[in-house]
């Protein structure tokens, strides 16, 4: 595993704990905090994403379909 993947699934489980907390906090601006936390760390782990996957080599594209020339 490279370690943009893995602190992409550690930002996820932050995320994670974040929504969990949140549904047991009664404290509506705490709630707020969290929810907000969450999408934060959801964001950081998309980017991440994003930028692994530009950084990779391309794969040669595929190739075009062959064209029909009307004989058969």
């Amino acid at each position: 595993m490279s370690v943009s993947r893995e602190v992409v699934a550690c930002y996820r489980l932050y995320a994670a704990n974040c929504l969990e907390l949140a549904e047991q906090v009664c404290d509506l601006d705490r709630r707020v905090f969290l929810l907000h936390m969450a999408r934060d760390w959801l964001r950081m782990a998309d980017q991440i994403e994003r930028a692994a996957k530009a950084a990779e080599p391309d794969a040669a594209p595929p190739a075009p379909p062959e064209r029909s020339n009307g004989t058969q």
